[in-house]
């Protein structure tokens, strides 16, 4: 099982309503050139490897469909992550490496920006 956050490029926003919102503006929106996100997958790759390709039976891979460096639309990304493999100690990398890249982390089922 697998669940979705989100990076965002908008270092103004604080709260989930305008995190929402701000995604469902992105959605229509042909992916940005963003070195925000590449920097981001290179540093969280450092702590959590995508080996997804390898991970046939999806047990050991927190990347659930693999981490490629690229918006998925505008100037948000989709982390597809493995609900079994999360834990908090990857959420506080997630939060780090998101912060350290002039980013933030939206968690849309727990209605929650980081860092907050």
């Amino acid at each position: 099982m697998a669940f979705i956050l989100y990076l965002l490029d908008a270092p103004e926003l604080f709260d989930a309503v305008d995190a929402e919102a701000f995604v469902d503006e992105q959605r229509d929106l042909p992916p940005s050139d963003n070195a925000k996100f590449s920097a981001f997958v290179h540093d969280i790759t450092q702590i959590y490897p995508d080996f997804s390709e390898e991970d046939e039976d999806g047990d050991a891979c927190v990347w659930e469909e693999g981490l490629d460096d690229e918006a998925s639309y505008g100037e948000v990304k989709e982390l597809v992550v493995s609900e079994d493999l999360a834990d908090e100690d990857f959420l506080a990398a997630l939060i780090s490496v998101a912060e350290k890249n002039g980013l933030k982390l939206y968690d849309a089922e727990g209605e929650v920006v980081y860092p907050e």
